[in-house]
């Protein structure tokens, strides 16, 4: 999955926001703690796709960023599986509260125009779910988000025991349960 980019309007601790990410190599976020950068990264794609966050917050209403409780807020997300075109999945909430959900092909020769290919939370989260191959937020979080102590503690393993720890990480068994009940 290659992230395109992600924008955001009253998530969080961003008012308004939008990261455009390479097509190619690497990329450095940094700032000062509580700046927001996980929330911007691991939290909106998070939400984007699975509609949870990694944050201690409890309740949708908690997302909004804290300046502007009653306006809407938006996640939107583009990506791109390979050999695929570029999807984009929005969620928010509405000024009343109420969520939603939508995800849609953006048309390459008209920035303006659009296919919705899934609308609401349960549709959209089916959706992308068989779009990318089942994972869910626990293996995105493991993958996405590697903990420098686990890092440090697969240099001092057997290859053996480092290959199960990854798999423990990325929730690979998960993923092959998950595989098992489709064959």
């Amino acid at each position: 999955m290659l992230i395109r980019y992600v924008e955001l309007k009253n998530f969080l601790g961003h008012e308004r926001e939008r990261l455009t990410l390479p097509e190619e190599g690497l990329f450095l976020l940094s700032g000062e703690s509580g700046a927001g950068k996980s929330s911007l990264i691991v939290d909106a794609i998070g939400y984007a796709l699975f509609g949870a966050v990694a944050t201690r917050a409890r309740k949708q209403s908690e997302l909004l960023h804290s300046d502007h409780p009653g306006e809407a807020m938006l996640v939107r997300v583009m990506f791109e599986l390979e050999g695929s075109t570029p999807l984009v999945v929005a969620r928010g909430l509405d000024e009343r509260g109420a969520s939603w959900a939508k995800v849609y092909e953006p048309d390459p020769d008209d920035p303006s125009s659009s296919t919705l290919l899934a609308e609401g939370s349960q549709p959209v989260a089916r959706y992308l779910r068989r779009r990318i191959g089942g994972m869910s937020w626990r293996q995105f979080y493991a993958a996405f988000v590697a903990r420098q102590s686990e890092i440090s503690l697969l240099t001092d393993l057997s290859g053996r025991e480092r290959k199960e720890k990854v798999h423990q990480m990325l929730g690979m068994r998960e993923l092959e349960k998950t595989e098992e009940l489709i064959a």
